[in-house]
């Protein structure tokens, strides 16, 4: 049989575990709203970068010569091509400077 004080101790640890509990679900709770927030702010960020890298490549596929198809190169074509275009005109300024 348990004494008074015993039951008295007893109730009270497991009304202290309650409570430790419940702030342990409320932080978890907060935890995770906080990294959902953070994850959403992250990819927003990444949406954002990878609409700004689309429009430097349809950019950069605009200016690039002997590219007349309807259909958008492919980012690897793009930059393949302008890295050619690119020694090609260094080609053609280093000709005219021997002239």
């Amino acid at each position: 049989m348990s004494t008074p004080e015993q039951m008295y101790t007893s109730r009270r640890s497991d009304d202290e575990d309650h409570v430790e509990d419940e702030r342990y679900s409320a932080s978890d709770e907060f935890t995770n709203r906080l990294q959902l927030a953070k994850r959403h702010e992250a990819t927003e960020r990444e949406r954002r970068r990878m609409k700004l890298l689309n429009e430097a490549f349809q950019l950069l596929q605009a200016i690039l010569p002997s590219y007349s198809r309807p259909t958008r190169m492919p980012k690897y074509d793009c930059l393949r091509l302008a890295i050619r275009y690119i020694k090609d005109l260094r080609e053609v300024l280093r000709e005219a400077e021997r002239d």
